[in-house]
């Protein structure tokens, strides 16, 4: 290998690097935390995907959520977004609240029809320059691809009834590990509870 070409490989090795580094940076900025998905016979302006911030100084504007179905949604601007804020996002019509101050924020899309497919479904979170921000399949999804480090066998979390979700409780694997399904938290740490062999009630939060 000649000097000219050892500096293309090496040139080559750090866009890698610089584009793996950058990808991974951007995945942790926000996942996909929790999704109520069971609306059936219920409202489905209930239905939601929640995300949650994991860092400061995050704009989600101009980002897009998609159930890779040919329905792509941009998010608009939240204020006052902050490290551990919760956005829920309702595909159903309803009064947003774009204001995180709180530690939380809601948006309404005003979607004349569901998005997330009963019984199963794939999200997909991207940021405004389009690169893959996070990834869930739930309850089997419905034939759409994986992305990501999801596998294709993974099938992803279920919501064991109507009145409860499916949401992260622990470190976001890019798999159903660490999903269980519990009543729903919108805006708020997810709940793991439990009742312990002397019938104390147990709660595990995930989240502040």
């Amino acid at each position: 290998m000649n000097k000219k070409s050892r500096i293309l490989v090496v040139i080559s090795l750090l866009l890698y690097i610089f584009l793996i580094h950058k990808a991974s940076a951007i995945s942790s900025n926000v996942i996909i935390s929790e999704v109520y998905y069971s609306t059936i016979g219920i409202d489905l302006d209930l239905e939601y995907v929640e995300l949650q911030i994991l860092q400061d100084n995050v704009d989600i504007s101009g980002w897009n959520i998609s159930t890779l179905d040919g329905d792509v949604e941009t998010l608009p601007f939240v204020s006052n977004l902050g490290k551990y804020d919760y956005v829920s996002i309702h595909p159903g019509s309803g009064t947003s609240d774009l204001d995180a101050s709180d530690g939380s924020a809601v948006i309404y899309l005003g979607r004349g029809s569901e998005m997330l497919d009963f019984p199963g479904d794939e999200i997909v979170l991207y940021d405004d320059a389009g690169q893959l921000v996070d990834f869930i399949r739930y309850n089997g999804g419905n034939g759409d691809g994986v992305l990501g480090g999801w596998s294709a066998g993974d099938n992803g979390p279920s919501a064991d009834t109507s009145l409860e979700s499916v949401q992260i409780h622990g470190p976001d694997e890019d798999s159903s590990d660490n999903w269980i399904s519990a009543p729903t938290s919108e805006g708020n740490p997810n709940i793991f509870e439990f009742i312990a062999a002397d019938s104390t009630d147990i709660w595990i939060k995930n989240g502040l």
